[in-house]
């Protein structure tokens, strides 16, 4: 760089420049150090200003947000023919999850077809400000299929967490207990990036950071969340006409298939979310997957009508509110 020299290849106009400019990547130049580039690199990538910064400044292009728009186009490329609430023939499980957070819920309900493959179909999603939203998804909805057979919800899952992290006293953990508790039909899990299993089920007994005991315990499952991401990233590659598709509805939004890329995995395999980007949709995702390994949906076999083992709800299967069925 520093014995290089301008040459005009073209034009007797350009010969005699008054000035000469470059656009040139920092890493070549003598005066800007790697690690500075280094470690001007790992900040943009979890702070968007940051990032078109380091697009202006290190690698002297401007900054176009092109990508994301790609992979929301191959999101909605999963899309079929039915619309928002109808479930596709021949399916082995009928699903509903949770994302818990402060001030309401985000569900989807996902159908699940029989064999190894997990092919799957987006049925309904959206937000709810109460339990009771979440009451009507479960029990109070319609669910027929494209040949006017109706289905049920099998099993639900939600998320213990909610709430605002870390916060104790905005965490809505013992809610979500006694929702599971007084509904046998949804069964609270929660996500952690480490783990040696896929899935581990463990007996709680006290609602959290007290001493008070759960009328009858609750199993919470803990799911390997980095495990059920790659998943579910190899599953959104795979053709919509292709086993082992994630296949969407037809009238399936540019919002939903922006929280399904908004997530990026790090250097060391983690998997993380920009701030103040939503990644519901994508959570309850992972869920949907981890329901199914707890279920173990993909051994599960036809029965000589075709149908589905029996469903697990009933009329009669919630817990009224003196704790009896």
């Amino acid at each position: 760089m520093r014995h290089g020299r301008w040459k005009a290849v073209r034009g007797a106009d350009v010969s005699k420049p008054r000035s000469v400019g470059f656009h040139q990547p920092s890493w070549i130049s003598p005066d800007v150090s790697l690690s500075e580039i280094a470690a001007a690199y790992l900040t943009a990538k979890t702070d968007r200003t940051k990032l078109i910064d380091f697009y202006n400044d290190y690698c002297a292009e401007p900054y176009i947000e092109k990508h994301s728009e790609r992979k929301e186009d191959a999101i909605l490329a999963l899309r079929d023919d039915r619309p928002r609430g109808v479930v596709p023939r021949g399916i082995a499980a009928l699903l509903c999850l949770v994302d818990t957070q402060q001030k309401g819920f985000y569900y989807t309900v996902r159908a699940f077809g029989w064999g190894p493959a997990l092919d799957s179909w987006l049925v309904r999603e959206g937000y709810v400000e109460s339990f009771k939203g979440i009451e009507d998804v479960l029990y109070n909805s319609e669910y027929v299929d494209v040949d006017g057979a109706k289905h049920v919800i099998h099993a639900g899952f939600i998320d213990s967490g909610g709430g605002t992290g870390t916060v104790p006293q905005h965490s809505r953990t013992a809610e979500v207990y006694d929702f599971c508790r007084l509904n046998p039909i949804i069964r609270p899990l929660k996500g952690r990036q480490r783990m040696t299993t896929t899935v581990s089920p463990t007996q709680i007994d006290f609602y959290p950071r007290s001493k008070k005991p759960i009328p009858g315990g609750l199993t919470l499952y803990m799911v390997n969340v980095t495990y059920f991401k790659d998943q579910l990233a190899t599953k959104l590659s795979i053709h919509p006409e292709d086993s082992g598709a994630w296949r969407l509805h037809s009238e399936t939004s540019t919002e939903y298939a922006r929280q399904m890329v908004v997530e990026y995995k790090d250097d060391v395999g983690r998997w993380l979310c920009p701030p103040g980007k939503a990644n519901h949709y994508w959570d309850l995702g992972v869920y949907a997957l981890a329901a199914a390994e707890i279920l173990q949906i993909k051994y599960w076999k036809r029965s000589e009508n075709g149908n589905a083992p029996p469903q697990r709800r009933t009329e009669n299967s919630r817990v009224n509110k003196k704790g009896r069925w």
